[in-house]
């Protein structure tokens, strides 16, 4: 499922995902990454995706980690600029929500 601006999408648990956009690159580090945030919960609940496929300033393609079903968002937590030079502190672009399922729930 790919991820832009102006949609709602259905992802779906264990299974790949892609974001597009602008500056979007997730830089090095422990933090850096992309996570699923409930949408019920706030930055306590995220869980971080352990695979990134493709980490390119203009797309983002991403492993959805195991979570349960619901409504969540999508964090993309760098430090990288637009530019792609490294900013002293991390910076949060978020997504959605959109709604993640198991593939069960669509058969």
């Amino acid at each position: 499922m790919e991820l832009g601006a102006g949609d709602c999408p259905v992802i779906f648990s264990n299974n790949l995902a892609r974001i597009t956009g602008k500056a979007l690159r997730v830089g090095e580090g422990q933090e850096q990454g992309i996570y699923l945030e409930p949408e019920k919960g706030g930055s306590e609940g995220r869980l971080k995706a352990a695979l990134v496929v493709t980490n390119k300033p203009s797309a983002l393609l991403f492993m959805v980690p195991p979570v349960d079903a619901g409504r969540y968002q999508i964090v993309v937590v760098t430090n990288v600029s637009a530019s792609g030079n490294r900013l002293k502190s991390a910076v949060e672009i978020s997504f959605g929500p959109v709604e993640v399922r198991s593939k069960e729930e669509d058969a």
